[in-house]
């Protein structure tokens, strides 16, 4: 006696419904793995960004310590952060991936902070000039806003990666769930059949 119709029926749906199961779990799970590379890629940038901004303090502050110490012991930490802070810039480029507001951000704070450097260095030159006072009020000036412009760039930068990070947060617990359910669901199907 040969099976049933309604019996190779159901069992070609529950099988197309185990495929179609897999199908959404496979899915589901990728998106997890692209989510946490996205994920790991935020991390890097805030870590980048926060790395950055230290370093251009910290040459901002061998710097003033020079103008007002006058001490040559001052250009060793002032050289050293400018590096870092160069370094930092040429990998912040490729860290923000293909986000145009975060590359045209980076673009901006590798012009904000190649002119605060610049800033910096020629207050610290002004120093050793006749009629300094003049000289350093106008670099002391011009380097507060580029440092400015600085922190505004990298809080911007910071904020936007922070909305991501949530994005993502938010975009994992749904898959996370969906992913339980179909997992459920696939098992439960497996077990009537």
């Amino acid at each position: 006696r040969g099976v049933s119709r309604w019996v190779t029926g159901v069992w070609v749906a529950a099988v197309a419904a185990l495929v179609a199961n897999t199908a959404a779990s496979s899915y589901n799970i990728n998106t997890l793995i692209y989510n946490d590379e996205l994920v790991t890629r935020t991390l890097v940038v805030k870590g980048e960004l926060d790395d950055l901004l230290g370093d251009v303090t910290a040459a901002e502050a061998a710097g003033r310590g020079y103008q007002l110490t006058g001490s040559g012991a001052y250009f060793g930490p002032f050289s050293a952060a400018c590096r870092s802070a160069l370094q930092r810039l040429a990998g912040l480029g490729g860290a923000v991936g293909d986000d145009p507001d975060q590359a045209a951000d980076a673009a901006r704070l590798r012009d904000a902070v190649a002119a605060q450097i610049d800033a910096m260095t020629r207050a610290a030159l002004a120093r050793a000039l006749p009629g300094e006072r003049a000289a350093l009020a106008a670099a002391n000036e011009r380097e507060q806003r580029l440092m400015d412009d600085v922190r505004a760039t990298v809080a911007r930068m910071v904020a936007r990666e922070d909305a991501q990070l949530a994005e993502r947060a938010t975009l994992a617990q749904n898959k996370y769930r969906a992913t339980t359910v179909t997992s459920l669901l696939g098992g439960g199907l497996a077990l009537v059949m």
